[in-house]
């Protein structure tokens, strides 16, 4: 797996992410209409894109995971 610096790139579509937020991994979903963070659900505003220090789709990390 290899996470995304916020410095580069952000997702290209709305997409639920792991991220490194406030020193915490947590779940928040990229809107892409805003250019920002929602909550897990995508339903409200959590922070700006630049305060998620890394970040990782959660379908990259799904697809990493051994049964």
């Amino acid at each position: 797996m290899k996470w995304n610096n916020v410095k580069s790139n952000y997702p290209e579509q709305d997409t639920e992410c792991l991220v490194e937020y406030k020193g915490r991994l947590c779940i928040l979903t990229w809107n892409v209409h805003y250019e920002s963070w929602d909550d897990e659900y995508g339903d409200d505003y959590v922070c700006d894109k630049d305060q998620v220090e890394k970040w990782i789709t959660l379908d990259e990390v799904k697809s990493n995971i051994k049964d």
